[in-house]
C-alpha cells in the first residue's frame, strides 16, 4: 500500500510538472512573438530615420542652392519643414532607444523562461525514472510472493494460490496503469534551436 501511495504522489507531481511545462511553452511562444514584433518595429523606425535623414539633406541642399532667391514666406516654409523633420527625427530616435531597451528586457525574460523549462523537464525525467524504479520493485516483490505462494501451494489448495495471485496482480496492474499514463502524457523532450 505504501508503494501505491508513493506512485500516486509521484503521478500527481508529474501532472503538476507537465502543467507547468505546458504553461511555460505557451509563455515562451508569446515572448518569441513579442520579440519578433519589437525587432520589426525597430527596423521600421530605423528605416524611417534613414528616410528623414535623406529628406533633410535634400531640403538643406535646396535651401543652400536657392538661398539668394528665397524671400520671406518661402524661407519660413523651408525652415518650418526642416524644424518639423528634425522633431520627427528626434522622436523616432527616442522610440528606437526605447524599443531596444524593451527588446533587451524581453530577451532576458525569454532566456529565463527557457532555463526554467529545462529545469522542469529535468525534474520530470527524474520523476519518471523514480516511477520506473518503484514499478520494478513492485514487480520483484510480486515475483517473490508468487514463488513463495507456489511453494506453499503444494501444502494448500490451488484455488487459494490463484485468489492470492489475482489480488496481487490487480494491484501491480493498477500501479502500471498509473505510470503508463504518466509516460504517455510526458512533455516533448526536443528543444528548438532558438531555445
Amino acid at each position: 500500500e505504501l508503494a501505491r501511495q508513493m506512485v500516486i504522489e509521484h503521478k500527481l507531481h508529474a501532472t503538476k510538472l507537465q502543467s507547468e511545462i505546458s504553461f511555460l511553452d505557451d509563455e515562451i511562444n508569446k515572448m518569441r512573438n513579442q520579440i519578433e514584433f519589437t525587432e520589426t518595429e525597430i527596423k521600421n523606425f530605423e528605416r524611417n530615420v534613414s528616410d528623414l535623414e535623406n529628406k533633410s539633406h535634400q531640403l538643406s541642399k535646396r535651401e543652400r542652392e536657392n538661398f539668394v532667391v528665397l524671400k520671406g514666406s518661402e524661407l519660413n516654409q523651408f525652415r518650418e519643414e526642416k524644424r518639423r523633420m528634425d522633431e520627427e527625427f528626434s522622436e523616432t530616435l527616442l522610440k528606437i532607444v526605447q524599443r531596444k531597451k524593451s527588446l533587451e528586457e524581453q530577451q532576458v525574460m525569454h532566456e529565463e523562461q527557457v532555463k526554467i523549462r529545462l529545469e522542469k523537464r529535468g525534474q520530470f525525467k527524474k520523476l519518471e525514472a523514480k516511477l520506473a524504479v518503484l514499478l520494478e520493485a513492485q514487480d520483484s516483490k510480486l515475483e517473490f510472493i508468487r514463488k513463495k505462494q507456489e511453494k506453499n501451494a503444494v501444502n494448500s489448495g490451488p484455488s487459494q494460490l490463484r485468489n492470492s495471485l489475482t489480488r496481487r496482480e490487480k494491484h501491480v496492474r493498477s500501479l502500471n496503469g498509473i505510470v503508463s499514463s504518466s509516460r504517455n502524457s510526458s512533455p516533448h523532450d526536443v528543444e528548438s534551436a532558438s531555445s
